[in-house]
């Protein structure tokens, strides 16, 4: 099998994943965490809306009565959803703009030399390559004293009640807080920088690096499955593996499968936040979550005493890195396929990854959605899905 090149140009309308990798790699930016207080009870419901509940324990309202709920409550279906609707509505209006690829991504970009005006949105960034090359513009030339790049930008990302930002100028941070507090229905509390994020560590170096990494859930999983003494393991499943090979019950244990299933989901995790390398043996090790033996819990385990080896490495994003003949800032990809490897029903396995400025940002493995009849036509079904992805980013724009 030989490997497809993807080769993107990004003077061409190309964008990486939520807008923020190439902004990863740029300093002086800072990433910021905020969390909404009290959040989902933040939003208030419609006059056409209505929510009731019982009275607690202790407290009468009369035989038959019920409370009537004036704002949405945790745990309540619409809670989420409103907040969102709410978090949507205040950050518009305090100058950001959504993302069509990404609803949860708002961003705004501002000309920081004094003698430029007018908008300045995400194309006109990329397209005249604003990112290519950051000068450092005197200060006595910006209009954003904390910037030293002639585009200032801030980010924001919204997951449930978190709000994480990235920006290059300080005063775009502290604009939007203005609006916000003047706003008054969210009120954001400050976390501290962006270090952790969902079950991931960020490291961030004066050169602008941003690198990530899994090391402390790694080491939450191998002692929730009393494996912190195994020998560590140099592949994640052996050479020459066949998953087809291993035996299945003609009646699954059902803590056996659960078991199964609760570690694979977990290192599941893993390989789609940090580690693109096990992309492969997680395709197989899914194929079998309900009918699964002993011999392919052992091969799950397996992958793990693998991540046990391999749990301090990171992924490090940084342009300064990036050397001949790649180019900061451009997005090259590779993309392979076996040929009817699936036993079952003769569908190919195909694995694609995208990189810039020196690291993957997308990857993923699947089955192809229908049957090839060659290995050139299974590796240019890779080749496709790989291009499909890269639209999405395009969309980004």
């Amino acid at each position: 099998m030989r490997a497809a090149r993807v080769r993107v140009h990004a003077g061409r309308r190309h964008l990486p994943r939520h807008l923020a990798a190439p902004l990863k790699t740029v300093p002086p930016y800072v990433s910021l965490d905020y969390d909404a207080q009290n959040a989902f009870i933040s939003a208030a419901l419609k006059p056409h809306e209505y929510l009731y509940m019982r009275p607690l324990p202790g407290y009468d309202v009369g035989a038959g009565n019920v409370l009537e709920v004036r704002r949405n409550l945790y745990g309540s279906v619409e809670a989420s959803r409103k907040f969102f609707l709410l978090a949507k509505e205040v950050y518009l209006a305090s100058g950001l703009r959504q993302l069509a690829s990404d609803n949860c991504v708002f961003v705004r970009f501002e000309f920081n030399v004094l003698d430029q005006s007018g908008p300045v949105d995400n194309e006109h960034v990329f397209l005249s390559g604003g990112f290519n090359n950051m000068p450092i513009i005197p200060e006595h030339e910006r209009r954003y004293k904390s910037c030293p790049h002639a585009i200032a930008a801030f980010i924001v990302l919204l997951y449930v009640d978190n709000t994480a930002m990235r920006t290059n100028a300080i005063e775009l941070r502290d604009e939007f807080l203005n609006a916000v507090a003047q706003d008054g229905r969210i009120q954001l509390l400050p976390e501290g920088n962006l270090e952790w994020f969902l079950g991931v560590r960020y490291s961030y170096s004066p050169d602008g690096a941003i690198t990530c990494d899994q090391e402390a859930y790694i080491s939450t999983l191998l002692h929730r499955h009393g494996m912190e003494s195994c020998r560590p393991e140099l592949l994640p499943l052996p050479c020459k593996f066949d998953i087809y090979a291993l035996p299945i019950p003609e009646k699954p244990d059902k803590l056996l499968i659960a078991s199964y299933a609760s570690l694979v989901g977990e290192m599941l995790y893993v390989c789609i936040n940090t580690a693109p390398e096990l992309s492969q043996a997680m395709h197989q090790l899914t194929r079998f979550m309900t009918k699964a033996s002993k011999a392919h819990l052992s091969y799950a385990k397996h992958v793990l005493k693998y991540l046990k080896h391999h749990r301090s490495r990171t992924l490090r994003w940084c342009a300064a890195d990036v050397t001949v003949p790649r180019s900061p800032f451009t997005i090259f990809g590779f993309a392979d396929s076996s040929w009817a490897d699936d036993r079952l029903g003769r569908k190919s396995s195909m694995y694609y990854a995208l990189f810039v400025n020196g690291a993957a940002f997308s990857w993923k493995t699947q089955l192809s959605s229908i049957i090839a009849t060659s290995t050139a036509e299974a590796e240019l079904m890779s080749l496709g899905v790989a291009v499909q992805d890269h639209g999405h980013h395009l969309q980004a724009l």
